[in-house]
């Protein structure tokens, strides 16, 4: 989660459009409308782990969701985070060098068919990044 020798800047037309568009595909998974509730990407989440968790476009579809849900109650605001591994769309507090990764978070769990608890998870994430936060362990940007 911190980001020492890392890029993170905010996301460009292109890469937000790709969000939206795949927020939009989890929503028509779910069937539903934007925003998704997080019992909402529980169900997915779920569906998708069980029957689906090979399908690389739905395990990004449902990353992104949960990834909204945390910054729906964050002041986390998505952008693009390149570092020795690639570049991912991830989740940074405002203005904080620092990211998580949604996406990433979920498809490890998916590969292992892991049953999780979404709400305990995204709780967890952000109480990690907080106390870092307050403990002045990132830097700003």
């Amino acid at each position: 989660m911190g980001a020492t020798g890392v890029e993170i800047r905010p996301l460009n037309e292109e890469e937000h459009s790709a969000l939206n568009d795949g927020l939009k595909l989890a929503a028509r998974y779910v069937d539903d409308e934007l925003p998704l509730s997080l019992d909402q990407v529980q169900s997915l989440y779920d569906v998708i782990c069980q029957n689906h968790s090979e399908n690389l476009e739905a395990q990004i579809a449902v990353g992104l969701a949960f990834g909204q849900t945390i910054a729906s109650v964050t002041d986390y605001e998505w952008v693009r985070v390149k570092d020795e591994y690639g570049e991912e769309t991830a989740l940074s507090p405002a203005g904080l060098k620092a990211a998580c990764h949604p996406i990433s978070i979920l498809q490890k769990r998916i590969a292992k068919k892991e049953q999780v608890n979404l709400g305990e998870l995204r709780d967890g994430v952000i109480r990690i990044i907080e106390s870092r936060r307050a403990e002045g362990a990132f830097d700003h940007r």
